[in-house]
Protein backbone atom coordinates (compact mmCIF):
# COMPACT_ATOMS: atom_id res chain seq x y z
CA UNK A 1 0.00 0.00 0.00
CA UNK A 2 0.86 3.62 -0.88
CA UNK A 3 0.93 5.03 2.54
CA UNK A 4 0.32 8.64 1.28
CA UNK A 5 -2.00 7.57 -1.07
CA UNK A 6 -3.69 4.67 0.15
CA UNK A 7 -3.56 3.11 -2.80
CA UNK A 8 -2.84 -0.66 -3.26
CA UNK A 9 -0.08 -1.41 -5.57
CA UNK A 10 -0.16 -4.71 -5.38
CA UNK A 11 -0.70 -8.30 -3.52
CA UNK A 12 -0.19 -11.75 -3.78
CA UNK A 13 -1.03 -14.85 -1.68
CA UNK A 14 1.63 -17.78 -1.53
CA UNK A 15 1.10 -21.14 0.39
CA UNK A 16 4.41 -20.50 1.52
CA UNK A 17 7.03 -17.64 2.47
CA UNK A 18 10.23 -17.08 0.58
CA UNK A 19 12.86 -14.06 -0.30
CA UNK A 20 12.30 -15.18 -4.14
CA UNK A 21 8.51 -14.93 -4.00
CA UNK A 22 8.69 -11.24 -2.24
CA UNK A 23 11.20 -10.62 -4.77
CA UNK A 24 8.58 -11.25 -7.67
CA UNK A 25 5.82 -9.35 -6.06
CA UNK A 26 8.44 -6.50 -5.59
CA UNK A 27 9.69 -6.22 -9.37
CA UNK A 28 5.75 -6.72 -10.59
CA UNK A 29 4.87 -3.56 -8.73
CA UNK A 30 7.99 -1.67 -9.84
CA UNK A 31 7.28 -2.41 -13.53
CA UNK A 32 3.50 -1.80 -13.04
CA UNK A 33 3.53 1.18 -11.28
CA UNK A 34 7.13 2.50 -13.36
CA UNK A 35 8.94 2.83 -10.38
CA UNK A 36 12.16 4.39 -11.21
CA UNK A 37 15.24 3.73 -9.29
CA UNK A 38 15.45 5.35 -6.03
CA UNK A 39 12.19 6.89 -5.64
CA UNK A 40 10.78 4.55 -2.95
CA UNK A 41 11.43 3.14 0.37
CA UNK A 42 9.74 -0.42 1.62
CA UNK A 43 8.97 -0.56 5.18
CA UNK A 44 8.84 -4.33 6.23
CA UNK A 45 8.58 -6.96 9.47
CA UNK A 46 11.77 -8.52 10.13
CA UNK A 47 10.78 -11.48 8.89
CA UNK A 48 12.91 -13.99 7.02
CA UNK A 49 11.33 -13.31 4.09
CA UNK A 50 12.82 -9.79 3.52
CA UNK A 51 16.21 -10.77 5.17
CA UNK A 52 16.51 -13.30 2.08
CA UNK A 53 19.89 -12.86 0.01
CA UNK A 54 18.06 -12.82 -3.06
CA UNK A 55 15.26 -10.23 -1.92
CA UNK A 56 18.18 -8.17 -0.53
CA UNK A 57 19.37 -8.80 -4.22
CA UNK A 58 16.05 -7.73 -6.09
CA UNK A 59 16.10 -4.57 -3.57
CA UNK A 60 19.35 -3.27 -4.57
CA UNK A 61 18.62 -4.06 -8.23
CA UNK A 62 15.39 -2.29 -8.37
CA UNK A 63 16.90 0.66 -6.70
CA UNK A 64 14.33 0.50 -3.48
CA UNK A 65 15.62 1.12 0.01
CA UNK A 66 14.43 -1.37 2.47
CA UNK A 67 13.50 -0.35 6.30
CA UNK A 68 12.96 -3.41 8.63
CA UNK A 69 10.87 -2.72 11.51
CA UNK A 70 9.99 -3.88 14.91
CA UNK A 71 5.97 -3.50 15.82
CA UNK A 72 4.18 -4.49 18.60
CA UNK A 73 1.63 -6.80 17.38
CA UNK A 74 -1.61 -4.54 18.20
CA UNK A 75 -0.39 -2.19 15.47
CA UNK A 76 0.48 -4.99 13.07
CA UNK A 77 -3.17 -5.97 13.11
CA UNK A 78 -4.07 -2.35 13.11
CA UNK A 79 -2.70 -2.13 10.20
CA UNK A 80 -3.87 -5.30 9.03
CA UNK A 81 -7.23 -4.19 9.32
CA UNK A 82 -6.66 -1.08 7.73
CA UNK A 83 -5.58 -2.91 4.50
CA UNK A 84 -8.58 -5.45 4.44
CA UNK A 85 -10.61 -2.12 4.98
CA UNK A 86 -9.10 -0.25 1.95
CA UNK A 87 -9.28 -3.72 -0.68
CA UNK A 88 -13.03 -4.22 0.77
CA UNK A 89 -13.82 -0.27 -0.31
CA UNK A 90 -15.21 -0.25 3.28
CA UNK A 91 -13.26 3.08 4.69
Amino acid sequence: MDIYSRKIVGGQVYDDESSELAGEVLRDICARERIAPNQVELHSDNGSSMRGASILATLQELGVRLLLIKTPLHVATQRLELYCSCMRGTM
